[in-house]
């Protein structure tokens, strides 16, 4: 058994479905990997645009996470996972707010 088993019955209650990859087989992660340097770029990118230092990091990776499941995706007929998920158009008021603070620390 692995070690993220025991979430299997949280993540199946809430519609959350999951891969498993064979033990030991690091090749198999290649998606989540994929995705992690995505998630990371995107952060390291908004840090930049901002002129903002590492110290911001928790911010950034919230806005990133928050802008990655709004934007739309050509796999999921250019709807956002939010679409998807939640039945309507997602709400981009607050990304203004990394916006604002960029723009009195920067």
């Amino acid at each position: 058994m692995g070690e993220y088993n025991a979430l299997h019955n949280y993540l199946s209650s809430n519609s959350i479905s999951w891969l498993t990859t064979a033990p030991h087989t690091p090749q198999q992660n290649c998606i989540s990997n994929c995705r992690h340097r995505h998630i990371i770029k995107t952060r390291l990118t908004l840090l930049s645009q901002a002129s903002l230092p590492s110290s911001y990091w928790s911010y950034t990776f919230q806005i990133t996470i928050y802008l990655i499941n709004r934007k739309s995706i050509f796999v999921l007929q250019n709807k956002s996972p939010f679409e998807c998920l939640f039945g309507r158009l997602p709400d981009y008021k607050k990304k203004y707010t990394f916006l604002v603070v960029s723009v009195i620390h920067g």
